[in-house]
């Protein structure tokens, strides 16, 4: 018996190392050969440096041989997406934005592939211009830089400067199609909400005054639509973040404040409200409240928090800023 089952293990022994060479590589392998491109690729690229030629063309050949070798993997998009990131990396910002485009249209199926390439698209324009917040005076950084941290995104006031420069045709016809379509197909997702905003700055920054103007209204009235088919829900909170972003690119301030003030009163705010969003949010209201000159509506959103939140952790720092309000100055 034993010397039965012994020849048996020495035939499944020798079936697998059989299959082993007969079978082409398999998943687990090109899982291990991607792991190493991007974990050498995140390594050259680290601290936002700019990877040098010789280094972006070794990590594209790579790339290029992984897709040859595993034709069927399921890696092979992130693979394509890896290989535009390495252009974006380069610094060659205009081709990277190029191939985003063929990334996206060569997996029509794939939403989520799809959705990476639009953010990645978008974001490309932030890294090629960001610089330019260098101009910006010490107060609108301090300003854009509570903008962004209450909403956690680059759609602040700060967005007019990055995108001052943003004016070649091509650019500009690619990214309305891009934001046009997230809009049509991923309107809950992180850009399809981001996108209404995106289209008016976008106009704004090509000089088209008039064109700008409607898109920021048509802003203002998609994300108002979109609250109220959303309630109750995470992405009713995303939308009213955009919907105070529009306001303030809008130069808007007094219905930004009322928007905050929405915000902040919402039935859900214990649970979605923590103490670093509560100082970001209460910190920019008290800018737009030193901009519009209205207190009043400052203390009746305050009130209106202790009153709706009274086991709410943070009522005691709101009665505080009301009590601040009331020992100040009467507007």
């Amino acid at each position: 018996m034993k010397k039965i089952i012994f020849i048996l293990i020495a035939i499944l022994a020798g079936l697998f190392v059989l299959l082993s060479v007969l079978t082409p590589p398999g998943e687990y392998s090109a899982e291990k050969s991607f792991w190493k491109i991007t974990k050498d690729f995140s390594r050259k690229a680290a601290a936002g440096q700019t990877l040098s030629p010789g280094d972006a063309q070794l990590l594209v050949d790579r790339i290029k041989g992984f897709i040859t070798k595993y034709p069927k993997s399921k890696l092979v998009p992130h693979a394509r997406i890896l290989m535009v990131d390495v252009h974006t990396a380069a610094g060659d910002y205009t081709t990277a934005r190029q191939d985003y485009a063929k990334v996206i249209q060569g997996y029509p199926d794939r939403p989520e592939i799809i959705e990476i390439a639009m953010v990645k698209i978008m974001n490309s324009f932030y890294q090629e211009k960001g610089k330019s917040n260098a101009v910006l005076t010490e107060d609108q950084r301090e300003f854009n830089r509570r903008v962004g941290a209450v909403f956690n995104t680059n759609e602040s006031a700060e967005m007019m400067k990055i995108f001052a420069e943003v004016n070649k045709n091509a650019d500009f016809d690619l990214m309305l199609r891009i934001s046009q379509r997230a809009m049509k197909e991923f309107p809950a997702t992180s850009i399809g909400l981001q996108a209404p905003l995106f289209i008016a700055t976008l106009y704004t920054d090509a000089g088209k005054i008039e064109e700008s103007r409607a898109a920021f209204d048509a802003a203002v009235k998609y994300y108002k639509d979109f609250i109220v088919q959303h309630m109750n829900t995470p992405v009713e909170i995303e939308a009213r973040k955009k919907l105070v972003s529009t306001y303030l690119a809008q130069g808007n301030p007094k219905e930004a404040t009322a928007e905050v003030g929405e915000i902040l009163n919402h039935p859900s705010a214990a649970f979605f409200l923590t103490l670093a969003n509560y100082m970001e949010l209460t910190g920019l209201l008290t800018q737009l409240t030193s901009q519009t000159k209205d207190v009043e509506r400052a203390r009746q959103i305050y009130q209106r928090f202790i009153e709706n939140h009274s086991d709410f952790n943070l009522v005691e720092l709101a009665k505080k800023e009301l009590a601040g309000l009331n020992q100040g100055p009467k507007e």
